[in-house]
């Protein structure tokens, strides 16, 4: 693993530290930046968060353009999230929220970065990719979380009945549950609520 050093110190480094006491003089290194520049740009640490950053902010851009509201208040006050009674809109970043939006797989880091300023500035693929996923979450929309309602919850008559007006059924399905000692899947029977239109016949 590279060490993170302070800026300074690359700078001594690199052989642009005019210092009596340099941090090449101190630690006996030698100046090598190709060397220096490969290790610093094989940190995966800063790359995977950006890179992590850009996808997050075009699944909010395609997001928004399906209207769907997202959210980026830490206290959900701007999109009147009401935790107590249930009441949530669109997404509210979260891993499971923002995951269900589908970034484009060819969409280049450059394109990500200038997504929000314009949508002409992408390549014709870019956009088809966008408009497909814009439709299908018009379509279908933003599941909600399992951490939303509680099963106990979800087995009372009174809340399957809240969930069947606002256009949710309640079904009970298999979902991932960690591992065992042995490294097999666990999959538990859950109770999970879905948009009543994609309830398998």
């Amino acid at each position: 693993m590279v060490p993170l050093i302070c800026y300074r110190s690359l700078a001594a480094i690199v052989d642009r530290d005019c210092r009596a006491d340099s941090y090449t003089q101190t630690y006996h290194l030698k100046p090598d930046r190709t060397a220096i520049k490969e290790k610093f740009e094989l940190t995966p640490l800063p790359l995977q968060n950006m890179e992590n950053y850009l996808d997050d902010n075009v699944r909010r851009f395609i997001a928004s353009r399906a209207g769907i509201h997202t959210c980026s208040s830490p206290d959900h006050k701007d999109c009147k999230t009401d935790r107590q009674k249930g009441i949530t809109r669109g997404i509210h970043n979260s891993f499971h929220d923002l995951r269900q939006v589908q970034v484009p797989t060819g969409m280049t880091r450059l394109e990500k970065m200038q997504c929000r300023q314009g949508f002409s500035l992408l390549s014709m693929a870019t956009q088809e990719a966008i408009a497909q996923e814009v439709q299908r979450l018009q379509s279908q929309g933003i599941l909600m979380s399992l951490g939303t309602l509680t099963q106990q919850t979800l087995k009372s008559p009174l809340a399957k009945q809240v969930l069947e007006q606002r256009g949710f059924a309640v079904i009970s399905e298999k979902r991932f549950r960690g591992y065992d000692d042995t490294g097999k899947v666990n999959l538990q029977e859950m109770l999970v609520p879905i948009p009543v239109g994609s309830v398998s016949s």
